[in-house]
């Protein structure tokens, strides 16, 4: 995703997602200029701000600064758009990825509390030294109760070669947790079978903050690369909600931290597919990619001779297979709905809509008028 540097008068850039979810005493924000505002960084600077494709880690957008003076005092961008609210004694961790074309460039990442630019938790300064490389920094603080910000500290000293540099930071990551901050990825999934459309995998383990979703990939390229999964980035099926695709591969669902199987409603009958399986943590952190490819595609949701239902359609949503078996009822997303053994499948108090019945031999398409 790095693109060639083009110099202009001193700048930073940042990308990421802005979106939030509470994960019990936990919390988090994804910070990606995809769909955010350069209103959402507060700054005790006079220059511009403005969201542009300079140097985006990930995506396609990032938030430039124009820097172009000499500065020994610190200049502050805080997200305002991006708290996270801790409830006692937690701590608030931040992560983001950082770069400069000048060697007297500063930058230090903290945190910031509302009304507060300053901000009571200030670090030392580290310089880098960076070309067109990112690196990550990441700092942690037990803030105590209340809303915490991220923020980014940034100043251009008088040893500079030149008076401007290019600041670029991409993908701020800030959660909470009860535990020390997690730099460490999950392991990879094991066991990933693909039968039909139907997608098993054993679960990999996270030993610092727990798996706590799982990214399933496609491609119709069996001799894609494997994904590699950017940390502290947002992947997600909608582009208003994350990045969607990665090389050769799209994202096809992201599913739960316990479910270990995935029906793949979107696969069209007889095209081949590569599958990959990622594990995502609290932090954000993504394990190694576990693909599969399919020699062949079955053609699944049709109806199988091995098992047939009728009604089908049916207006009343109860249906009737020809064999006592054990079944599955999944919807259009690939989500169990139901499962059971025996003749009747009762889908009365679903939706009206296309469902996929599975057996151990069969998959059978049933419509709900």
């Amino acid at each position: 995703m790095m693109k060639t540097i083009t110099k202009i008068k001193a700048c930073i850039a940042v990308t990421a997602l802005l979106s939030s979810t509470a994960l019990s005493a936990q919390d988090y924000q994804a910070v990606n200029f995809e769909e955010s505002q350069a209103s959402d960084w507060e700054s005790n600077m006079s220059f511009p701000i403005e969201i542009t494709d300079l140097m985006p880690r990930s995506g396609a957008k990032g938030l430039v600064v124009s820097y172009d003076t000499y500065n020994g005092s610190a200049n502050h961008i805080v997200n305002t758009a991006a708290p996270v609210t801790v409830s006692g004694s937690e701590n608030v961790h931040v992560i983001a990825y950082m770069a400069s074309d000048n060697i007297g460039a500063n930058a230090t990442l903290t945190m910031s509390k509302p009304g507060d630019m300053d901000g009571q938790y200030t670090p030392s300064f580290g310089s880098f030294d960076v070309e067109d490389t990112y690196q990550r920094f990441n700092w942690t603080k037990a803030t105590g109760a209340g809303t915490i910000y991220p923020k980014l500290r940034i100043k251009l000293s008088s040893s500079a070669p030149s008076t401007f540099a290019n600041f670029y930071v991409d993908d701020v990551f800030i959660y909470v947790s009860d535990q020390s901050i997690d730099l460490v990825k999950p392991e990879a999934a094991t066991s990933l079978s693909v039968n039909a459309k139907q997608l098993d995998w054993t679960q990999g383990v996270d030993n610092e903050t727990g798996v706590q979703s799982t990214v399933v990939l496609r491609s119709a390229n069996l001799s894609a690369a494997n994904p590699e999964l950017l940390n502290q980035v947002s992947y997600a099926v909608s582009s208003t909600d994350g990045i969607t695709t990665v090389g050769d591969w799209s994202v096809i669902a992201v599913v739960g931290a316990s479910d270990v199987s995935y029906l793949d409603n979107t696969a069209v009958d007889g095209t081949a597919y590569a599958y990959a399986i990622v594990h995502r943590d609290l932090a954000f952190n993504y394990s190694d990619a576990l693909v599969k490819s399919t020699p062949t595609s079955i053609n699944a949701i049709s109806n199988s001779k091995a098992l047939k239902a009728y009604p089908n359609p049916s207006a009343t949503g109860i249906f009737t297979i020809e064999d006592i078996t054990t079944w599955t009822v999944y919807n259009s997303a690939g989500s169990i709905v139901l499962t059971g053994e025996g003749e009747k499948i009762d889908l009365s108090n679903y939706s009206k809509g296309v469902y996929i019945l599975k057996s151990d031999t069969s998959v059978v398409k049933l419509i709900v008028k």
